[in-house]
């Protein structure tokens, strides 16, 4: 699919998608009208331009998946270990501040769990916090939405493998096949906890769909082509017989 591009190389297209996608994100988490609404599809979105951008040739050989995974690594983990890692570090000035709550009555104003209860932390606390966010674990509670950061790379990172693999044994259409399956019932019956299968199956819906169109529109085009040919050749035909 052909996508618009500015001259600094950038897919305008996709940038209008995350924008949009973005701010209506906001309006949600502001509770704005129609909530319910862009809650049923603002962060599939996400995943699914995430996927439009997957270039199969950028891990075709352990090179190519090497730099894939730097760049990945430069663009998201390492602004998800900066992000939590600050809100870490300042965590207890957060609770000193009332940017953070440890007074129970907080959660009947805001009607939440003891999620949004902080404690006090220690040095060693908070180190072995800081030491989680290296292994994309724990977080902090500013940096919730930094799941986004941790979830793509889980699912560009298997993506990768099962071209790379797939591609080595040469069965690429089937095994992509099957994992579009596979992540679609395991999304609907997620018996296996912290493996993102539903953002793996939008990723994919991303990649695939684009193909699937383009096969279907060069399809169409070839029949339309080859019925122009078959009339104007039956055009010719009729004109020498008359002759």
């Amino acid at each position: 699919m052909a996508y618009t591009e500015n001259l600094t190389g950038r897919n305008t297209d996709i940038d209008i998608i995350k924008g949009t996608s973005i701010i209506l994100m906001v309006w949600g988490h502001a509770s704005g009208s129609f909530k319910h609404w862009i809650y049923l599809f603002h962060m599939a979105v996400f995943f699914i331009a995430s996927g439009l951008l997957w270039d199969d040739m950028d891990v075709m050989c352990l090179k190519g998946c090497k730099d894939f995974l730097i760049k990945k690594t430069r663009s998201l983990w390492i602004p998800f270990i900066l992000c939590n890692g600050f809100f870490n570090l300042m965590h207890n000035f957060f609770l000193k501040t009332g940017i953070y709550s440890d007074n129970p009555q907080f959660i009947k104003i805001v009607k939440g769990t003891s999620n949004y209860l902080q404690d006090y932390r220690d040095i060693h606390k908070t180190f072995t916090e800081l030491f989680k966010n290296f292994f994309w674990a724990g977080g902090s509670q500013l940096g919730g939405a930094t799941w986004f950061l941790r979830t793509l790379f889980q699912v560009l990172f298997i993506y990768m493998v099962i071209v790379y693999i797939s591609n080595k044994l040469n069965i690429k259409k089937p095994v992509i096949c099957i994992s579009i399956i596979v992540c679609s019932v395991c999304a609907a019956f997620p018996v296996i906890k912290n493996v993102p299968f539903l953002w793996i199956f939008y990723t994919l819906c991303g990649i695939t769909v684009p193909l699937v169109l383009n096969a279907m529109f060069s399809k169409c085009k070839n029949i339309v082509l080859k019925i122009a040919i078959y009339r104007r050749e039956g055009r010719l035909y009729k004109y020498e017989a008359h002759k």
